[in-house]
């Protein structure tokens, strides 16, 4: 086994259904992300991952494309879900998101769901654009058009404040919720005549309505698809006992702890991005999490803290 390679499974994604209706291959794709950002996959070999999920239609179009080798993951992702999308999906949708508008009156809930609507169309615009920051500054720029005047101008000087024209997203939605905090302390001069006169509607009468609540739902039925595979991680196996202290990961060999050591991955939950003293599920001090102690076989099996 290759000493890079952890020894514990991370679940494989469900293989592209084939639709050609665009939410089916954007849904794949965002499969396929969260499986390399688990399983430590490289950024050279996830095109051909891909490709080994896809099915052999996928590998046939790809082959007969001609492209280089080393083709990026990102490349690869626009030129697939242009392929798998019906005509101007990418264009209809991206029109869409343009037109989106904050629901009035301004208070917090109100611009939580905007900033949700944001998120969801970033979510299926993403594989349509291999330049993420020119994505980014077309969301930027649907969101501060779609605010209300108040709103907008809050952000703008925010924007500015932050010394660039560039502020990225979660900072921009940040500043949005925390300004949505302030107008909802009911200050009368934000009341709704004035919010009316910012040119914001509440969509109910808006034509494109039925079609993005359409959206919302394919995009709900991604976020399902994720959260179960999300799920299927915290799972742990009993080893065919009932007691939950014996809920914990296999042991490690000496193989997954130079996967983690090199990855900066936890001893304790196997998770990366955090290391074993600030294990967000087990915490610092627990023991009882089977692993191999230094001075140990790695195949022993034997127990200790990390």
């Amino acid at each position: 086994m290759d000493s890079a390679t952890p020894s514990f499974k991370f679940p494989h994604p469900t293989p592209f259904n084939g639709k050609r209706d665009g939410f089916s291959v954007l849904g794949f794709l965002k499969r396929m992300t969260f499986f390399f950002d688990g399983a430590g996959i490289a950024e050279s070999r996830k095109v051909g991952v891909t490709l080994a999920f896809a099915g052999d239609e996928v590998i046939g179009w790809w082959e007969l494309l001609n492209k280089p080798s080393d083709t990026s993951f990102p490349d690869f992702s626009e030129l697939l879900a242009a392929e798998f999308s019906p005509a101007k999906f990418k264009e209809h949708i991206l029109a869409l998101t343009m037109q989106m508008k904050m629901t009035l009156p301004l208070n917090i809930s109100n611009v939580m769901a905007y900033i949700t609507k944001a998120r969801e169309y970033h979510l299926l615009l993403q594989s349509y654009y291999a330049d993420n920051a020119v994505l980014n500054d077309t969301i930027r720029t649907a969101f501060l058009s779609g605010a209300p005047t108040q709103l907008r101008q809050m952000l703008e000087v925010a924007i500015v404040n932050a010394g660039n024209d560039t502020i990225d997203l979660p900072r921009l939605f940040k500043a949005a919720e925390e300004f949505g905090r302030i107008f909802h302390t009911g200050d009368p001069s934000l009341g709704a005549k004035a919010l009316a006169a910012s040119g914001s509607s509440a969509g109910i009468t808006d034509p494109n309505a039925m079609e993005v609540d359409n959206i919302h739902i394919q995009l709900n039925n991604i976020h399902k698809q994720l959260g179960t595979l999300h799920r299927s991680l915290q799972s742990r196996p009993t080893n065919g006992t009932n007691n939950p202290s014996r809920d914990r990961p296999a042991p490690l060999t000496a193989a997954d702890r130079e996967y983690l050591v090199r990855n900066g991955g936890c001893f304790r939950c196997r998770e990366l991005g955090h290391i074993s003293p600030n294990c967000p599920k087990y915490g610092n001090g627990s023991r009882g999490i089977n692993q191999v102690t230094a001075g140990e076989s790695p195949d022993s099996g034997k127990a200790s803290g990390n």
